[in-house]
């Protein structure tokens, strides 16, 4: 999703979700939410109702290393908007299909919500499938895709790559049924190696041949589109937690998507973020009326609780790291005297002690934070 020097991979936690789908036979099934909506399940992939014609489509990881997007689906009177286009374009096919399932109009819109290739690597398809798509994003954020989406694709399958490495060396320990250690592998164990293998090697396939599709429209600030029946409001919110992050908001439904700017796999990405801009805008979204907050990774929310922890967090290291720089702390000694365990109750404490996917999230929000306070690093505030 971002470029992080392979610091952690990211884990979505979809079991709540999985509990709603009841796979039987066939790999596309019906099953009941908790507010009695249906679920479409396919290859992996949950498409839930969450308002009058209005569907958010959860996926399982594509690999263990990489997550991807959340999709929103509006479907208007003549018109289907789709909202983010998945990491890899199998899944974004997957999404057609059960757009199909629920509708025979075709998709007009497909807006992102920003830059990031999780969210947007699957455009190819739609454009190929619906021509004459408007491709819909912020100005810089066209940019921004097809300069790293492509350069990102060729540095991951180029011969020697990190991942090519990282998969070579899993099959010849999958092949030896034991580790470099010697630690022979448990037939559960080969069992789940095989899959990730299997996902690994599908991940570079598809990154091969894969086409950038640049939005053909873009925005700056706000852009409003008029479905028939319903207004949708796209807005453009600057730095947080990337350089332009754009919500996509029903006024008359309360429903509101909000890419990375919000995400639960359980716990967030601060990665290459402003978090002090970001944790005002935050302030500013909350008092946004929601009944529905689609994330851009995890489950569905139906309230801005966890859109005030996620501030909470971004506070605390902003308060934190302001007051070590009062005291005249060195710059290099910051990091080790920040302290946010205490924010971790709740959906964040995975139960993993030390965890390190949370300290790499807090290592990296420490270094972010401090660049924005001090103005350094071309991000200043």
């Amino acid at each position: 999703m971002y470029i992080y020097q392979n610091l952690f991979a990211v884990k979505s936690k979809l079991a709540a979700i999985f509990l709603l789908a009841i796979v039987v036979g066939s790999n596309i099934t019906v099953a009941q939410s908790r507010v009695h909506d249906s679920v479409l399940t396919l290859s992996g992939s949950h498409m839930e109702k969450i308002g009058r014609s209005v569907y958010a489509i959860i996926h399982e990881d594509p690999t263990d290393q990489w997550p991807t997007s959340n999709t929103g689906v509006i479907i208007g009177e003549k018109y289907v908007m789709v909202i983010d286009a998945n990491y890899l374009p199998s899944l974004a096919k997957t999404d057609i299909e059960l757009i199909k399932k629920i509708t025979s109009k075709p998709v007009k819109y497909l807006v992102y919500t920003h830059w990031h290739m999780d969210h947007n690597n699957g455009g190819s398809v739609y454009a190929e499938m619906f021509p004459g798509i408007e491709i819909i994003a912020q100005r810089m954020t066209a940019e921004y895709i097809v300069i790293n989406s492509p350069w990102y694709a060729k540095r991951e399958t180029a011969t020697g790559s990190a991942k090519r490495l990282s998969l070579q060396q899993m099959e010849r320990n999958f092949t030896a049924g034991k580790d470099t250690s010697g630690k022979v592998f448990t037939a559960a164990e080969l069992s789940g190696m095989d899959t990730i293998i299997k996902k690994r090697k599908n991940e570079l396939t598809e990154f091969e041949t894969l086409k950038v599709i640049k939005p053909n429209r873009v925005f700056d600030e706000t852009l409003t589109i008029d479905l028939g029946n319903r207004k949708v409001v796209i807005k453009d919110w600057g730095r947080a937690n990337s350089p332009h992050d754009a919500t996509i908001y029903l006024p008359a439904d309360q429903i509101l998507f909000t890419g990375d700017m919000i995400t639960q796999t359980p716990q967030p990405f601060t990665f290459e973020s402003w978090p002090v801009s970001w944790a005002k805008t935050l302030k500013t979204v909350e008092q946004i009326p929601v009944k529905v907050l689609v994330p851009g990774h995890g489950p569905v929310h139906h309230d801005h609780q966890y859109t005030r922890k996620l501030r909470g967090l971004l506070e605390g290291a902003i308060t934190q790291v302001n007051e070590l720089l009062a005291q005249g702390t060195p710059v290099d000694q910051i990091p080790s005297k920040i302290n946010l365990d205490h924010l971790r109750t709740g959906v964040w404490d995975t139960g993993i002690n030390p965890d390190p996917d949370w300290r790499g999230i807090i290592n990296a929000l420490v270094d972010r934070t401090i660049k924005c306070v001090r103005g350094q690093g071309g991000i200043a505030e």
